[in-house]
Protein backbone atom coordinates (compact mmCIF):
# COMPACT_ATOMS: atom_id res chain seq x y z
CA UNK A 1 0.00 0.00 0.00
CA UNK A 2 2.79 2.49 1.28
CA UNK A 3 4.66 1.74 -2.42
CA UNK A 4 1.31 2.21 -3.99
CA UNK A 5 1.11 5.62 -2.48
CA UNK A 6 4.29 6.84 -3.37
CA UNK A 7 3.97 6.25 -6.85
CA UNK A 8 0.63 7.82 -7.05
CA UNK A 9 2.13 10.96 -5.63
CA UNK A 10 5.64 10.97 -7.88
CA UNK A 11 3.33 10.37 -11.35
CA UNK A 12 0.26 13.56 -10.15
CA UNK A 13 2.80 15.70 -9.32
CA UNK A 14 4.01 16.51 -12.39
CA UNK A 15 0.29 16.29 -13.98
CA UNK A 16 -0.19 19.01 -11.18
CA UNK A 17 2.56 20.91 -12.11
CA UNK A 18 1.43 20.62 -15.65
CA UNK A 19 -1.70 21.59 -15.62
CA UNK A 20 -1.28 24.96 -13.17
CA UNK A 21 1.17 26.46 -15.90
CA UNK A 22 -1.60 25.71 -18.51
CA UNK A 23 -4.01 27.76 -16.17
CA UNK A 24 -1.11 30.24 -15.82
CA UNK A 25 -0.42 30.78 -19.93
CA UNK A 26 -3.88 30.67 -20.38
CA UNK A 27 -4.63 33.68 -18.46
CA UNK A 28 -6.26 33.13 -15.11
CA UNK A 29 -4.71 35.17 -12.98
CA UNK A 30 -7.89 36.10 -11.12
CA UNK A 31 -8.36 39.71 -12.84
CA UNK A 32 -12.19 40.48 -13.48
CA UNK A 33 -14.19 38.79 -16.47
CA UNK A 34 -15.48 42.13 -17.98
CA UNK A 35 -16.98 40.75 -21.01
CA UNK A 36 -16.85 39.23 -24.25
CA UNK A 37 -15.82 42.35 -26.65
CA UNK A 38 -12.49 41.00 -26.90
CA UNK A 39 -11.19 44.33 -25.53
CA UNK A 40 -10.51 45.09 -22.06
CA UNK A 41 -10.75 48.59 -21.52
CA UNK A 42 -14.35 48.71 -23.31
CA UNK A 43 -15.52 45.89 -21.11
CA UNK A 44 -14.29 47.62 -18.33
CA UNK A 45 -16.32 50.84 -18.99
CA UNK A 46 -18.92 49.16 -19.92
CA UNK A 47 -19.12 46.90 -16.69
CA UNK A 48 -18.62 50.27 -14.53
CA UNK A 49 -21.95 51.76 -16.39
CA UNK A 50 -23.98 48.90 -15.86
CA UNK A 51 -23.17 48.18 -12.20
CA UNK A 52 -23.39 51.62 -11.35
CA UNK A 53 -26.85 51.41 -9.81
CA UNK A 54 -26.14 48.27 -7.23
CA UNK A 55 -22.80 49.42 -6.29
CA UNK A 56 -24.17 52.94 -5.50
CA UNK A 57 -27.15 51.02 -3.12
CA UNK A 58 -25.49 47.57 -2.07
CA UNK A 59 -21.62 48.89 -1.17
CA UNK A 60 -21.60 52.97 -1.02
CA UNK A 61 -18.41 52.77 0.21
CA UNK A 62 -16.65 50.81 -2.93
CA UNK A 63 -19.04 53.09 -5.28
CA UNK A 64 -16.97 55.56 -4.37
CA UNK A 65 -13.92 53.92 -5.61
CA UNK A 66 -15.03 53.42 -9.13
CA UNK A 67 -14.48 57.53 -9.32
CA UNK A 68 -12.04 59.87 -10.05
CA UNK A 69 -11.23 61.24 -6.24
CA UNK A 70 -13.49 64.10 -5.74
CA UNK A 71 -16.03 62.66 -8.45
CA UNK A 72 -17.93 59.93 -6.71
CA UNK A 73 -21.64 61.58 -5.73
CA UNK A 74 -23.00 61.38 -2.16
CA UNK A 75 -25.76 61.25 -0.45
CA UNK A 76 -29.19 61.40 -2.30
CA UNK A 77 -27.25 61.97 -5.30
CA UNK A 78 -25.96 58.78 -4.95
CA UNK A 79 -28.74 56.79 -3.76
CA UNK A 80 -30.49 58.43 -7.04
CA UNK A 81 -28.07 55.84 -8.90
CA UNK A 82 -30.62 53.02 -7.69
CA UNK A 83 -33.33 53.97 -9.45
CA UNK A 84 -31.92 53.62 -12.96
CA UNK A 85 -31.08 50.73 -15.30
CA UNK A 86 -27.91 52.14 -17.37
CA UNK A 87 -26.94 50.71 -20.50
CA UNK A 88 -24.32 51.75 -22.84
CA UNK A 89 -25.05 52.65 -25.81
CA UNK A 90 -21.98 51.33 -28.82
CA UNK A 91 -18.29 51.07 -27.93
CA UNK A 92 -16.54 53.65 -25.76
CA UNK A 93 -14.59 56.52 -27.37
CA UNK A 94 -11.02 56.48 -25.83
CA UNK A 95 -8.82 59.15 -26.43
CA UNK A 96 -5.32 58.60 -24.29
CA UNK A 97 -6.40 58.42 -20.53
CA UNK A 98 -9.79 59.79 -21.27
CA UNK A 99 -12.91 58.22 -22.51
CA UNK A 100 -16.74 58.99 -23.31
CA UNK A 101 -19.24 56.59 -23.30
CA UNK A 102 -23.26 57.32 -24.53
CA UNK A 103 -25.36 55.98 -21.57
CA UNK A 104 -29.19 55.11 -21.82
CA UNK A 105 -31.35 54.97 -18.79
CA UNK A 106 -34.28 53.30 -17.45
CA UNK A 107 -37.00 53.46 -14.87
CA UNK A 108 -35.91 50.44 -12.63
CA UNK A 109 -39.10 50.71 -10.46
CA UNK A 110 -41.19 50.24 -13.52
CA UNK A 111 -38.58 48.88 -15.89
CA UNK A 112 -39.63 48.35 -19.09
CA UNK A 113 -37.49 47.50 -22.10
CA UNK A 114 -39.05 49.79 -24.42
CA UNK A 115 -39.15 52.60 -22.79
CA UNK A 116 -36.07 54.57 -22.38
CA UNK A 117 -35.55 58.08 -20.09
CA UNK A 118 -33.20 59.30 -22.30
CA UNK A 119 -29.46 59.32 -23.21
CA UNK A 120 -26.58 60.88 -21.50
CA UNK A 121 -22.34 60.93 -22.04
CA UNK A 122 -20.30 59.98 -19.32
CA UNK A 123 -16.76 60.71 -18.96
CA UNK A 124 -13.88 58.49 -17.35
CA UNK A 125 -10.38 58.83 -16.63
CA UNK A 126 -7.29 56.45 -16.48
CA UNK A 127 -5.16 57.70 -14.19
CA UNK A 128 -3.07 54.24 -13.55
CA UNK A 129 -4.10 51.01 -14.77
CA UNK A 130 -8.16 51.43 -14.31
CA UNK A 131 -10.45 53.25 -15.90
CA UNK A 132 -12.47 55.20 -13.11
CA UNK A 133 -15.64 57.30 -13.46
CA UNK A 134 -15.03 61.53 -13.41
CA UNK A 135 -18.80 62.93 -14.73
CA UNK A 136 -21.86 60.46 -14.25
CA UNK A 137 -24.94 62.67 -15.05
CA UNK A 138 -28.24 61.20 -14.34
CA UNK A 139 -31.61 62.16 -16.10
CA UNK A 140 -33.54 64.72 -14.73
CA UNK A 141 -37.37 63.19 -13.33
Amino acid sequence: MKHLLANTVRCATPICLAACLVIHLAGCRGEPDYGLSGNKQFDQINEYVKDSASRATADPIRFVTFFVEGAAPEGAQREAYGSFVMEPQGDPRIEGNAAKVTVLFRDRANYDASVSLGELEWTLEKPGDVWLLKDTPLPSR
